[in-house]
């Protein structure tokens, strides 16, 4: 053998092992940017979940604090009428005024508040 065959052959080998060892990196990568993206998406869902939880729990103390001050302003505006069956009819038409009142600006109350907690939950500028 000459010397320029054992270089090429050389040369062979070694762009071989390259190849071989670019293709074993871009399958790392690969494998590395799915890692990644699976960890956003954990992270992404549980500040989306966080939230969820934190509205719940939020919404189920409040029914219970209106309950308790609806009943209360029932017994309330019994006391001051004379009677406890106008007072509880007084206490839901204040609650029916007051979902009507939502009803009607549900949108502008809720929509942007909501939008606003759910870009701020999945983009991070």
């Amino acid at each position: 053998m000459d010397e320029e065959q054992i270089k090429t052959e050389t040369e062979k080998e070694t762009f071989g092992e390259n190849f071989d060892q670019l293709k074993d990196d871009a399958k790392e990568l690969a494998n590395l940017n799915v890692s990644l993206w699976k960890m956003h998406v954990i992270e992404k869902a549980s500040v989306l979940g966080t939230y969820a939880f934190s509205v719940f729990l939020f919404i189920a103390v409040f029914d219970v604090v209106l309950f308790f001050l609806g009943l209360s302003f029932g017994i309330w505006m019994g006391q001051i009428t004379g009677s406890y069956a106008l007072g509880f009819l007084l206490s839901a038409l204040v609650f029916i005024i007051a979902q009507v009142f939502i009803y009607i600006f549900r949108r502008h109350i809720f929509s942007g508040a909501i939008v606003r907690k759910l870009k701020d939950a999945f983009f991070d500028d």
